[in-house]
């Protein structure tokens, strides 16, 4: 059901001599969906960590949970009561091709974006200039040279990856991301993401409750951000829209 943007309702239990009318500002959808439970999301900036501290963008994502019954006010601002805590943040992709029993594999995971107006954002020319600027410290460096520099600063340490097996979650250490343009004529692009299993490397699995806390029928493999990356990836990847991802892989 389609609720128009000025519908006004009431609240049964609003503690006034006359009834307090509230209206939404936008055309909402009502769906039969309940919530599960309610979070508070805190990013956390710090002054002296670089170089987020010179675009004040967060270092990290902490959250509280607000959901269990107590006092707002409590949930909210009460740390003894209700702690912050990290929790990690990222994409879980689950999918048949993901079994992999033995031998070397090869995973590569594509995302391609949604379609780009400008593919130079500022956030993007500030980051360059700013390595422009470090660069020339020890030698002189062109904007085509930093832009590849930026890249390999940015994804060289981006994601935290695990993939399921047997035993439980297990960390792939070495990964290689890649930039490419999918579509030149509308500035299109994406991101490859490769990654090896060697032959040493566990079979992988579906998940169960009791070794990785959650069920699927199919191997999952999970890219968490990485808190300690040179710069915290939500920060950019926030504005990255995916259109589509492919898996393919190789043994």
């Amino acid at each position: 059901m389609l609720i128009r943007k000025q519908t006004g309702f009431t609240c049964r239990e609003a503690k006034t001599s006359g009834p307090v009318i509230y209206r939404t500002t936008e055309p909402v959808a009502v769906t039969n969906v309940t919530i599960a439970n309610l979070y508070a999301l805190h990013f956390d900036r710090n002054p002296h960590i670089y170089p987020a501290c010179l675009f004040h963008i967060p270092i990290a994502l902490t959250m509280k949970n607000i959901g269990n019954g107590q006092e707002t006010g409590e949930l909210l601002f009460e740390d003894r009561i209700n702690p912050e805590q990290t929790k990690p943040v990222g994409l879980s992709l689950s999918s048949p091709i993901l079994l992999l029993r033995e031998g070397k594999r090869f995973i590569s995971i594509t995302f391609e974006t949604e379609q780009e107006t400008n593919p130079q954002t500022q956030h993007r020319r500030n980051l360059v200039q700013l390595l422009q600027n470090i660069e020339k410290k020890s030698a002189p460096i062109n904007w085509e040279n930093a832009k590849e520099v930026l890249f390999l600063k940015i994804f060289s340490d981006i994601f935290y990856i695990e993939i399921s097996t047997a035993t439980g979650w297990i960390p792939v250490e070495k990964y290689v991301i890649r930039q490419r343009l999918i579509s030149p004529e509308n500035w299109q692009q994406g991101l490859t993401l490769s990654l090896e299993l060697p032959e040493e490397f566990s079979s992988t699995s579906s998940c169960y409750e009791e070794t990785h806390q959650q069920k699927s029928a199919d191997p999952v493999i999970r890219l968490l951000l990485n808190r300690n990356a040179w710069l915290y990836p939500w920060s950019w990847l926030k504005d990255f829209l995916i259109a589509r991802i492919s898996i393919q892989v190789e043994v």
